[in-house]
């Protein structure tokens, strides 16, 4: 494009300038009065390429790069562009496709669901090993070879029995680890209880018992009772227990009100039984034996072994999720009825009446009826105080002879001491006698006079003996049971004038609380036994001990220790010393005869 020399307008050349020669196109010289435009759309993608590395150089090696920057530059051309845009696409690696990894997948749930069924069948075998005793057909309840299928003698679960939840083909070691961490934390310790009553969780409601109508004779006010609308109406109203005083009911009838106690729902009307039975003494004297009290309490599901005064006691694993009594008011009815008839029971009938309510303070489910609990101390105090004093100190031996004999467990037998109230005068020193009798594990203390009962010399002996020794399978919650025992029988002490010997047995405590070795939350029982040992050792020094105990016994034991520690270091100072002496003496000897020897030698070589 050209302009005119009278800038009368642009000249336009015809030709056309191929790609080839754009670049000599920019470097002719122009003619006179001539202006080349250089165009601006050839400047920018002149620029643009030549100013711009090419892609090949960016990714080719550093040795192709300098040796390339050597040579003379070159503008590229369209077909060095695109071959050395295919050059370099070949250069490049290739791409690989990434898979991606899903996080629910129809693979991984096939094998959740694998594992949640084989999981599901362990527990299946756990639990059928456990063999959980639900069938109510049996009226002694669950056998102890059932209970005890998957539980030692501890009342820890069977090592099978945790491989099979681990899995049958677990590693041996993996499961010496579980059972080594489940041991030390005391996971797998199940406790043992025992139970009064069989498991009532299906037993069908046993049939009321027919009024005997036949025993009503006459036409006077007992003719009345006949009519099952009135007769509720007149036992609510006290018709019944004011009359009976008067003209009393046949021995049929006080029987059926016996037995209605154990079925009877209605509180009051239970209660106007009790008022009507207490009215009539002889009768209740005559009906009320031992013999009755044992039908009374088999009535409301007690087991053989529970009323037989003669079976002993056997604890068992817990059982979960068994329930056994589902309503204690007729049971607490029984009692209550008990403490209202005592005054007029004969002592054979008192006897077996305490001995039965010792045995039911021992159901593990007991602590959860606090009615029951409360009408077991009124019941303990009504009989007692019910006969004379010579009648007590006849049948109160037998009574905690029978329960010595049948109740073996300590922790049971901590469980019949706090079951008896310490409230009179007869239940305080029985409740002592018995603590004592099994702390020392004999029934002798039983007939103990008050004064002195027992030498506090003789419990520190006892204290040292093989049933509180510290070991690797010490029985820590036993171990606690039989230290409250001890705290059971001391109770405020027995004379004045033994601190001497209070502070001995308080020691003697404290050594066996050393030696107690517990670690954090890993032997919570260890950790709660010492807690116990520790509480009795301070009420021993603080509420047994007649008088404070002097200050500076710990700083003069301390000083006899420092003085004792002495002595022995002076006489073991001087034994060394004599020993060195010696040993010098020894040397110099040896010495001298050496001398000797070599002096003969030479003599004889002269």
């Amino acid at each position: 494009m050209t302009t005119g020399g009278g800038g009368e307008g642009l000249a336009v050349d015809e030709p056309m300038a191929t790609p080839g020669v754009r670049a000599g196109l920019r470097k002719r010289v122009p003619r006179k009065e001539e202006r080349i435009i250089s165009n601006s759309d050839d400047d920018e993608e002149s620029d643009s390429e030549s100013s711009l590395d090419s892609l090949g150089d960016l990714l080719a090696p550093r040795n192709e790069i300098s040796s390339a920057d050597k040579e003379e530059p070159q503008l590229p051309t369209r077909q060095s562009r695109g071959s050395a845009r295919s050059r370099t696409d070949a250069s490049l690696p290739a791409i690989k496709p990434v898979s991606r990894k899903y996080r629910f997948s129809l693979t991984s749930l096939v094998d959740q669901t694998e594992r949640d069924i084989a999981s599901e069948a362990s527990i299946d075998r756990a639990r059928a090993s456990l063999n959980v005793y639900k069938d109510s057909s049996d009226p002694l309840g669950p056998p102890d070879d059932v209970l005890a299928t998957a539980a030692d003698q501890n009342g820890e679960v069977d090592r099978s029995l945790l491989a099979s939840v681990l899995g049958q083909d677990g590693d041996q070691s993996e499961l010496q680890k579980v059972m080594h961490a489940m041991r030390r934390t005391e996971a797998l310790n199940r406790p043992k209880t025992w139970h009064f009553f069989r498991n009532q969780a299906d037993d069908e409601p046993s049939p009321p018992r027919e009024f005997p109508t036949r025993a009503m004779s006459g036409s006077g006010w007992q003719a009345m009772l006949r009519d099952p609308r009135s007769r509720k109406l007149y036992f609510l109203s006290g018709f019944v227990a004011e009359m009976a005083p008067r003209n009393p009911l046949a021995d049929d009838v006080s029987v059926w009100m016996l037995d209605e106690l154990c079925r009877e729902t209605r509180a009051d009307l239970t209660y106007a039984y009790i008022n009507a039975l207490k009215s009539t003494p002889e009768q209740i004297n005559r009906i009320l034996s031992a013999a009755k009290i044992r039908d009374l309490f088999s009535q409301l599901g007690g087991v053989a072994d529970a009323i037989d005064l003669g079976q002993a006691i056997r604890p068992l694993p817990e059982t979960p999720d068994v329930s056994r009594v589902g309503d204690w008011k007729a049971v607490s009815c029984v009692i209550d009825m008990l403490a209202a008839c005592a005054p007029f029971i004969s002592t054979d009938a008192v006897g077996q009446a305490m001995s039965t309510l010792a045995r039911l303070g021992l159901d593990a489910d007991i602590p959860d009826a606090a009615d029951v609990l409360v009408g077991i101390e009124d019941a303990y105090v009504a009989l007692s105080e019910s006969v004379s004093e010579e009648e007590w100190e006849s049948c109160a031996p037998q009574i905690g002879k029978g329960i010595f004999i049948s109740v073996a467990d300590a922790r049971l037998r901590l469980q019949v001491l706090n079951s008896i109230p310490a409230t009179t005068r007869r239940l305080h020193l029985f409740r002592r006698r018995l603590a004592l009798s099994f702390y020392f594990d004999g029934p002798l203390y039983l007939r103990n006079p008050p004064t002195p009962l027992v030498h506090i010399s003789a419990l520190t002996a006892h204290l040292c003996g093989p049933d509180f020794s510290i070991g690797a399978d010490t029985d820590y919650p036993a171990l606690g049971a039989r230290i409250s025992i001890l705290d059971v029988g001391l109770d405020a002490g027995f004379a004045a004038g033994d601190d001497g010997a209070i502070d001995g047995l308080a020691d003697a405590l404290r050594a066996l609380f050393s030696r107690i070795l517990d670690s954090g939350a890993s032997h919570l029982t260890r950790t709660a036994a010492k807690e116990l040992l520790e509480r009795v050792h301070y009420r021993i020094l603080y509420a047994v001990r007649s008088r404070p105990r002097p200050k500076g016994r710990l700083l003069q034991s301390t000083l006899d220790w420092a003085r004792g520690s002495g002595a022995r270091n002076r006489l073991a100072g001087g034994a060394r010393a004599e020993a060195g002496a010696r040993a010098e003496a020894g040397a110099r000897a040896e010495a001298g005869a050496r001398a000797k020897a070599g002096a003969r030698a030479e003599a004889g070589d002269r």
